[in-house]
């Protein structure tokens, strides 16, 4: 296609609206991407690891960044966001195929730290804040979590620790479909490790409510 309106272009046959038209239709679009890589990313969350849709998914994550696209706080305000996929050095909250996320809440720069360890009968909470540490407008866009106190939760009973720590957020790209973060360097806790590379995605889009309930305080 590109040959084609190259052509039409050169002979003259093309109007300037039908050449903005058709240069628009060849700019690769983020949010196809994005939609494509929250269905592989619950793919292989859901019906195991793959090696060539892994291919896809790091290949997907690379061009997303690579687009710089501008940082939209509203797709950090929502519910539980899932960790469906991770590539790098695994983070010591991922523990099998428990579920693991986070909920933001960009009006207060609040965040909840959800994970499961023994499926929903027995689980991490821990809650903190997260500031921007720069005023750029594009992605990828640094931030600094700090956990300030947890709980864990086993079969009903809530026992409160006293964690705390701080560790750096890389934003790679966010939108509605997917989340993609970085981590620039070791965690204070020793958590996450540098190099590590997560995609997130809604509870909803790997039905899983019922975490999301937990993990914001309500009634599963």
């Amino acid at each position: 296609r590109f040959y084609r309106v190259a052509r039409d272009c050169a002979s003259g046959r093309m109007t300037s609206v039908a050449l903005c038209m058709c240069a628009l239709s060849l700019v690769p679009n983020p949010a196809a991407r994005s939609q494509r890589l929250q269905q592989l990313v619950v793919q292989q969350r859901t019906a195991g690891p793959d090696r060539a849709r892994a291919t896809e998914i790091d290949g997907l994550i690379a061009e997303l960044a690579a687009g710089r696209s501008r940082f939209d706080r509203r797709a950090f305000d929502g519910g539980l966001w899932v960790t469906a996929y991770t590539s790098g050095r695994l983070p010591l909250w991922r523990v099998g195929d428990n579920i693991a996320g986070q909920a933001y809440d960009a009006r207060d720069g609040t965040v909840v730290n959800y994970a499961e360890i023994l499926g929903p009968w027995l689980t991490l909470r821990a809650e903190g804040t997260f500031t921007a540490d720069d005023s750029t407008a594009r992605c990828p866009k640094d931030f600094t979590a700090t956990v300030t106190g947890g709980a864990v939760e086993c079969a009903g009973l809530r026992l409160t620790l006293p964690i705390q720590g701080t560790g750096s957020l890389r934003v790679l790209y966010a939108d509605r479909f997917a989340r993609v973060f970085s981590t620039p360097s070791d965690n204070s806790a020793g958590w996450e490790k540098e190099g590590l590379v997560a995609c997130q995605v809604p509870a909803a889009a790997v039905g899983a409510a019922a975490a999301e309930a937990r993990a914001l305080g309500a009634t599963a």
